[in-house]
């Protein structure tokens, strides 16, 4: 190795400090050296000489780790600070004036902003020279510099003449901030007094607040990230290509807060504006992933926003919501981004799903059938074994679907896809995570399965019918089960299921004969009397009618097979039911 590569590699190693050390080390050693050895004992001379510079070398080793640990550390950031770190300027007058003055101007600037309070500026007697190092050697030596003093941000630069200087930002932890070019060189700036011009206080000002808000985004404090996020954006142009992925990130805060609190509609909106804006900023094509994962976001913004209306404008944000996700699933490929490209399919086709639920006719049939279709696309990625639960998310999804398209249908047809559909279910509900992850999930999933066993018995006969209702009333009471632990939170729910397995115990009831019969009957009226605890006239007055008429007609059919006595009280009892269930069904208002 020539030796001025050699000079160059150690000087690299240690400058400012390290290197006075250093060379005070090596000068104080050769000193003592001479006055110390000057006999001619050469063996002993050896073993000493040895001796001493081990000496010397663990001495100077020890008093450079001593400032690092002791006087460095006083002078670097804290862990919940974010560091701007502004080290001399090459070709600085002998007081380093520039340095202080821009020091100066960026604590004045971040005090006019009280959310920056986490952002420090500190001076360091580093320097770098950037005619001897090319530009890339001297932002890596800059971000060196930078993880000593555990700083976000660097800022250096040359002075050429009195009145130039030119500009270098290095962001330190470039694999954290990938989205930020890390590495910056600004136009040359004229100094003039009494003022330095805006650029060097607003690009590093900027660059501080989005890392800072950037990292509080990504420890789950989204209120403290949004007052970093937005006043970054006053220091930068509103044509600025740094806009894009500083909205991106504070429309995802927005977003996550929207959801902690049910999704409020301004939050929403603010959240889908941000996405727009930014996914306007950035280049449109599919080859962008930065634009493509706005895109999704956005879709998922859009579809949450669909719940608050009805009607039109919810037909026209589920719309909008499906081309973001399909735009999404052009950058999003199955072989690079599976866990993208699976979200985004299950998203699309829950979002035609809850358009083709707003939809009639031959449109709700087409956008069933494009659900289906992004359904089963996302099932392509994960399988059972390797990934259960992104699994049985979507055969649930997938079994609701089948469901409404069986529901559309009639004869064979609908026989095949109530029987798809009581596939999908069972293979949701035997994903033992899924009971554990979403019990009420998992509930209504039973009370699905029920209802789709009890729809397929309807297309079959004898011993074969009787098999699916059985199946049926299983299926109910497993989700009742279930529902019991969330009674109270989810009573509209649990009355539902109610009314569906009397439902299906009055189908099984007329299968069989004699005791039976009646017992099931029995039940039945038990599940009607259930459901009405829940369903009050005041409250919900159509479905409590809907109970108390099948209440009545299931007690006619309990008194058929019940002894005189008996057959009295429950005729009664029915004509109670029916009584109360014309006051709601009417000839004038109700006449069906």
């Amino acid at each position: 190795m020539p030796i001025e590569k050699l000079i160059d590699l150690v000087l690299q190693q240690f400058n400012g400090t390290d290197l006075i050390i250093a060379i005070l080390g090596l000068l104080t050693g050769f000193i003592l050296w001479r006055l110390i050895f000057s006999n001619p004992h050469e063996r002993k001379k050896l073993l000493h000489q040895l001796i001493f510079w081990s000496m010397i070398v663990l001495v100077t080793g020890a008093t450079i780790l001593v400032y690092h640990r002791v006087v460095r550390a006083k002078e670097s950031f804290a862990s919940n600070e974010t560091g701007i770190l502004v080290l001399r300027i090459t070709g600085d007058d002998d007081k380093n004036s520039l340095q202080h003055d821009l020091v100066d101007s960026l604590r004045r600037e971040l005090e006019q902003v009280p959310s920056t309070n986490s952002i420090i500026v500190l001076a360091s007697n580093e320097r770098l020279d950037e005619t001897t190092l090319n530009t890339t050697e001297a932002h890596e030596r800059a971000r060196n510099i930078g993880k000593q003093y555990k700083a976000q941000l660097v800022l250096w630069g040359d002075r050429v003449d009195r009145d130039k200087f030119w500009p270098f930002i290095t962001i330190v932890n470039q694999k954290t901030n990938f989205f930020l070019r890390g590495e910056r060189e600004l136009d040359p700036q004229v100094i003039e007094a009494p003022q330095l011009p805006l650029v060097l206080v607003h690009e590093p000002v900027y660059l501080a607040s989005f890392i800072a808000g950037l990292s509080l985004f990504q420890n789950g404090h989204y209120n403290e990230a949004l007052k970093c996020l937005e006043p970054a954006g006053r220091f930068i142009t509103t044509n600025s290509s740094e806009r894009a992925p500083l909205l991106f990130y504070t429309a995802l805060c927005h977003l996550t807060l929207a959801e902690a609190k049910s999704y409020p509609r301004d939050m929403l909106n603010n959240a889908i504006d941000e996405l727009r804006s930014s996914a306007n900023g950035i280049v449109n094509t599919n080859s962008s992933l930065d634009w493509v994962h706005i895109q999704y976001f956005l879709g998922y913004a859009l579809q949450e926003q669909a719940k608050q209306y009805q009607g039109a404008e919810a037909t026209r944000l589920l719309s909008e919501a499906a081309a973001a996700y399909r735009a999404a699933l052009g950058g999003f490929t199955r072989l690079q981004y599976p866990r993208e490209w699976w979200a985004a399919q299950n998203n699309l086709g829950t979002a035609l799903l809850d358009q083709a639920n707003q939809a009639q006719g031959t449109e709700k049939a087409r956008l069933l059938n494009e659900s289906l279709t992004a359904y089963r696309a996302a099932l392509q990625v994960y399988t059972p074994s390797q990934f259960p639960q992104e699994w049985a998310m979507v055969q649930n999804n997938l079994a609701i679907t089948l469901s409404e398209q069986a529901k559309q249908s009639q004869g064979a047809e609908a026989t095949r896809l109530w029987g798809e559909a009581v596939i999908a279910i069972r293979a949701f509900t035997s994903d033992s995570y899924s009971r554990i992850r979403s019990p009420h999930e998992w509930a209504m999933a039973q009370h699905n399965l029920g209802f789709a066993l009890g729809e397929e018995a309807k297309q079959s006969q004898g011993a074969e019918a009787t098999r699916l209702l059985n199946e049926s009333v299983a299926a109910y009471h497993a989700a009742l089960e279930a529902l019991s632990t969330t009674r109270t939170q989810f009573p509209n729910d649990w009355a539902f299921t109610q009314n569906n397995l009397g439902n299906a115990l009055w189908q099984l009831a007329k299968q069989q004969s004699g005791s039976e019969t009646a017992r099931l009957f029995g039940e039945a009226a038990v599940a009607y009397r259930a459901a009405l605890d829940v369903y009050k006239r005041y409250q919900l007055p159509q479905k409590w009618a809907m109970v108390q008429n099948n209440l009545g007609n299931v007690l006619i059919l309990q008194a058929r097979q019940s002894q005189r006595s008996e057959n009295a009280r429950l005729l009664n009892e029915a004509i109670i039911a029916f009584h109360a269930a014309l006051e709601f069904y009417t000839a004038v208002h109700n006449p069906a």
